[in-house]
């Protein structure tokens, strides 16, 4: 079972990545970009949004936003059903390490290494509190 400490922490980053999902879908919205564009000039030095990288970082937000609430979601669920945990914890925890994988790889190869480095700090975020309160090693 998840402290409270730790319950909260997920929370939290599950309202982070939803948060960043915000951000990356204003890039749909011309006069609404500047935080996205300030996230690819750090990322990569990119600082102007053609009409497709506008519709793709808008719908990758769309995307982010709604899996953040979607996790956020599973993390209340557990939280609150205890019993459901060993169900949850282990799919959701593996499907996220896929995710890193393949999302990791396609930010190296393009030349995008930070965001390979907050695909990592995002997943180890994922997996300390799960870890610490022995909830990966259960089985499922």
């Amino acid at each position: 079972m998840l402290s409270s400490f730790w319950s909260r922490w997920l929370l939290v980053v599950t309202l982070a990545i939803t948060a960043l999902g915000g951000v990356l879908a204003c890039a749909a919205v011309p006069g609404l970009e500047g935080p996205t564009l300030a996230l690819l000039a750090l990322m990569h030095g990119q600082t102007q949004l053609d009409e497709t990288l506008r519709f793709a970082i808008g719908l990758m937000g769309a995307v982010t936003f709604g899996w953040g609430l979607t996790l956020m979601t599973i993390v209340r669920a557990a939280v609150a059903h205890p019993d459901l945990g060993p169900a949850l914890w282990r799919p959701v925890t593996a499907s996220l390490a896929l995710w890193w994988l393949v999302d990791s790889a396609i930010s190296v190869s393009t030349g995008f290494a930070l965001n390979a480095a907050s695909n990592t700090l995002l997943l180890a975020s994922w997996i300390l509190p799960l870890q610490a309160s022995g909830l990966l090693r259960r089985p499922a």
